[in-house]
């Protein structure tokens, strides 16, 4: 491929951006997502749980990964984000999204662990990249270093999503949490739809808390008024111990899948 082939892939028209992403989430919201997992984090194996030193985590074995999904017809892959383990995934996926034409990358964000007005603006730049294809998979867990009750974590997380979403769609803030305490316009950088990306979030704590976040979650979105109606299935979803949920929510489409 050329550079100016490269180039006028990479930088399309506003009005075919704009079109691209209202045929895309027409088709998204009556579908089903089949996805697939990068192993960014030192996961990969031929035999489960039998570590192999060929297989660890490096650029071109997940950007090899991440290409074949796409090749086999995959919707949407997962970037996961690790600290001992792996490789970084929000430079991959800045790194890999020019390689990709069709694919969705589902990029694993920790709630608090990047500034909010900085992280706003790299997931902005990268839905560019990506030509409106980026979704986010919040994460709940532990910063480097440190330990956090599961109470205390979501809080933060509701209110990083919060904050997230606000300067992603294009909102100034003024916002004085118990975590998040911030005063100024969003950025510049927006994403290709002006609007924030999917979210997922999966929480994996026990089920009091677990149903906590999930009716917590659901009230944020419906109260914001620029996030539309969020089904009221979701708050009555029975989450069972020992469960993983797994949400995809963005503004009248909610998909929720829990595995027992």
């Amino acid at each position: 491929m050329t550079t100016e082939a490269i180039h006028d892939k990479a930088m399309p028209d506003e009005a075919d951006e704009r079109d691209t992403e209202a045929e895309r989430e027409a088709q998204h919201d009556n579908s089903v997502e089949i996805s697939w997992f990068a192993a960014l984090c030192d996961d990969d194996y031929r035999y489960l749980g039998v570590a192999d030193p060929e297989l660890a985590s490096s650029w071109a074995h997940c950007r090899d990964i991440t290409l074949t999904a796409e090749q086999n017809g995959f919707d949407n892959i997962l970037l996961p984000s690790g600290y001992t383990l792996g490789i970084d995934a929000t430079a991959f996926a800045a790194a890999v999204a020019p390689l990709t034409e069709r694919l969705r990358l589902l990029l694993a964000v920790r709630m608090g662990e990047l500034w909010l007005p900085q992280l706003a603006r790299q997931l902005a730049t990268i839905d560019r990249i990506l030509q409106g294809r980026l979704t986010v998979n919040i994460i709940s867990s532990d910063m480097p270093g440190e330990i956090l009750e599961s109470a205390p974590r979501y809080r933060r997380t509701l209110e990083w999503m919060k904050v997230l979403r606000m300067l992603l769609d294009g909102e100034s803030i003024d916002f004085h949490g118990e975590f998040v305490k911030l005063n100024l316009d969003p950025p510049r950088a927006r994403t290709v739809s002006g609007k924030c990306p999917l979210f997922y979030f999966g929480p994996r704590s026990g089920c009091n808390a677990k149903r906590s976040y999930v009716k917590k979650a659901t009230t944020t979105a419906t109260s914001n008024p620029t996030s539309g109606p969020v089904s009221a299935e979701l708050a009555r979803v029975p989450v069972p111990q020992s469960s993983a949920i797994l949400m995809r929510w963005r503004p009248s489409l909610t998909h929720i899948a829990v595995s027992g």
